[in-house]
């Protein structure tokens, strides 16, 4: 009897409890009343009072109902951000450690080489697959575009990677860990666990433009999040697909060698650079086609105060002979000797009417490149250093290419070079009128 009364009191609780109960009183006092007003049993006046308490009850059930609609969509908007974070979560660690593939795309991977190696290993030795796609380290020009803190520090970090990872794998560059480089700077980085299988988990740290600290934000994607999962999957396949195998066949070594760029002749950044000129080293053989297609021009920037230094070669001396031999297939040493005085001629016409601002060396040396320096010395916006190459007895003129301070190496090389002629070099007096 005691049982029976127990299972009524919470059978009776439960009812209670429900949080559908005011719907099944209003059901089934609806029934009763419909029953009532059929038969006749219920007056008018009676089903009219009990329809005016059903309305009452139906439409506080509604505020009820449209309480908890309130509630779940507040709970929605409450932070529609809170899919990213601030940081590489501490998850990523122990997917890493469980995963069956890898796959890692960025600009270094230094900092999992440092702390997260063993797991690498790990997924190597058990047979599981592990892709690593990183910064082109011989690129020059994709070390100094994608580097936000210093050149040398990016492509040491990505070589000190691929020593590490080169270490874990096979002789023969194959097998369960494939190493490539890209050509091309990422837009984020991407740590991808059992990516293509059902439960792949993909981590996205969005690359900042110089960032304070670590890039950020950092989101965790996955299978249920369907088309965005489908969308940052699929970029990071393009870009796996795109990139180089580490270290690259002879061939593809070959091809992406740097080469200089060479010209047929030199572009309007010559001319935009000489008016803005504040000094001058121009060095050559004879540079008789420069002076004459200049002249005009040489005199406005003496007259606004640029200083302009002359290295041309001896035409007494045995290296125009040698020059005239190996660079003008068409023209004798006394031709080339006689367009060096036709130019002295013409500086000197410049040297007399600019009180000291120009001045001209002779050189006994055969030079093989000549140069027109801009602002060398000071560095300007204009700086630049605008070289010929002289070939042998080759019609017409010379390779030509262009140095700027940023090149580094090459542009402080061709300065000093051409600074060393003309400390060598013998001042030429001309004969004043």
């Amino acid at each position: 009897m005691t049982g029976n009364r127990g299972r009524v009191i919470r059978s009776a609780a439960r009812v209670l409890g429900d949080e559908n109960l005011d719907l099944y009183i209003l059901a089934g006092a609806a029934l009763t009343f419909t029953v009532l007003g059929f038969t006749g049993v219920s007056s008018v006046s009676v089903l009219t009072s009990a329809v005016l308490a059903l309305l009452a009850t139906l439409a506080l059930s509604q505020i009820r109902s449209r309480r908890h609609v309130a509630a779940i969509a507040a709970g929605q908007r409450a932070d529609p951000l809170a899919l990213f974070q601030e940081a590489l979560p501490p998850e990523l660690d122990s997917l890493r450690s469980a995963a069956a593939s890898y796959l890692f795309i960025g600009e270094s991977m230094a900092r999992l080489v440092q702390t997260s190696l063993d797991d690498v290993r790990r997924l190597i030795r058990e047979g599981g697959n592990v892709r690593v796609l990183l910064l082109d380290p011989d690129d020059p020009e994709l070390m100094r575009v994608a580097d936000r803190t210093g050149e040398r520090l990016l492509e040491g970090r990505i070589r000190n990677t691929l020593n590490e990872l080169a270490g874990l794998r096979g002789g023969n560059g194959h097998g369960p860990l494939e190493i490539r480089v890209c050509s091309f700077v990422p837009r984020m980085s991407v740590n991808a666990f059992n990516l293509g299988e059902p439960g792949g988990v993909m981590f996205i740290q969005h690359y900042e433009y110089r960032p304070a600290g670590d890039s950020v934000p950092v989101f965790r994607l996955d299978g249920k999040d369907g088309f965005w999962y489908q969308h940052f999957a699929a970029e990071a396949a393009r870009m796996w697909d795109n990139g180089i195998p580490w270290p690259p066949a002879l061939g593809t070594q070959l091809a992406r060698a740097p080469r200089p760029l060479f010209a047929q002749n030199f572009g309007p950044e010559l001319d935009a650079s000489l008016p803005c000129a504040r000094e001058l080293l121009i060095t050559g053989v004879t540079r008789n086609g420069f002076v004459n297609a200049h002249y005009s021009q040489l005199e406005e920037l003496l007259s606004a105060g640029c200083r302009i230094r002359f290295v041309l070669t001896d035409p007494d001396s045995d290296a125009i002979t040698i020059a005239a031999d190996r660079y003008y297939a068409e023209r004798s040493s006394d031709s080339a000797s006689e367009r060096t005085r036709h130019t002295l001629r013409l500086l000197t016409g410049l040297i007399n009417s600019a009180d000291g601002a120009i001045s001209v060396r002779l050189s006994s040396h055969p030079l093989t490149t000549g140069i027109i320096a801009v602002d060398t010395t000071a560095m300007t916006a204009a700086s630049a250093v605008f070289a010929e190459c002289y070939s042998y007895q080759a019609r017409g003129d010379g390779p030509k290419f262009v140095l700027q301070p940023a090149d580094g190496h090459w542009f402080t090389h061709f300065t000093a070079e051409a600074e060393r002629l003309w400390d060598n070099g013998q001042p030429y007096t001309p004969i004043r009128p």
